[in-house]
């Protein structure tokens, strides 16, 4: 996952983390991964009214990030992480670490692995 999450940064690509957890959370995790410094924004729970299917969490990630929805990747693992991502316009790359490829089936492309992602 870290050098799924680094490849891009390096390459300049804006990164964001859009999760229904706290903030407080994502920067346990980012921080103790070493990968805080990679992601240009993070999108919580607070700062949406409604969750994932509805897609205003990635939406809200890629107006801070000044990208075009069309132009945006996003990496889920779940179904309904799925469903926003493809509802916001984006190409959406599921993982089925939770979900089994049938649940994940609107996504553009299934892995099985992170690292059978490659970005580049």
């Amino acid at each position: 996952m870290v050098e799924l999450i680094k490849s891009p940064a390096e390459a300049e690509f804006r990164l964001a983390v859009v999760s229904s957890t706290t903030l407080e959370n994502i920067q346990l995790i980012t921080e103790t991964l070493c990968i805080k410094s990679f992601f240009d924004l993070l999108v919580t729970g607070k700062d949406v009214a409604a969750g994932k299917p509805n897609p205003q969490g990635v939406l809200t990630a890629d107006a801070g990030l000044g990208v075009r929805p069309q132009n945006c990747i996003v990496i889920e693992d779940a179904a309904a992480g799925v469903r926003a991502a493809k509802k916001g316009g984006m190409y959406c790359i599921a993982v089925t670490n939770t979900c089994s490829k049938q649940d994940l089936a609107e996504a553009d492309v299934i892995v099985n692995r992170l690292d059978e992602v490659n970005i580049s």
